[in-house]
């Protein structure tokens, strides 16, 4: 078979591959402030909900829960 026959095919999986990679790394260099945000809204939730269960509450005594 000619090497022509088999161009396109490699142009596509060249293509792919160049999508892939960039996903991946555009999530890399995303993933601290990604785990970042998810571990504030973490603790904010646990905060709010000490505050629900125990009323009015000081940072002293919120420190264990959180």
């Amino acid at each position: 078979m000619n090497l022509l026959h088999y161009l396109p095919y490699l142009l596509a999986f060249m293509v792919i591959t160049a999508v892939v990679y960039a996903w991946g790394l555009y999530r890399a260099q995303t993933a601290d402030r990604d785990d970042q945000a998810l571990l504030e809204s973490k603790g904010a939730s646990r905060i709010r909900r000490a505050l629900r269960k125990n009323g009015p509450m000081t940072r002293a005594q919120l420190r264990p829960v959180a």
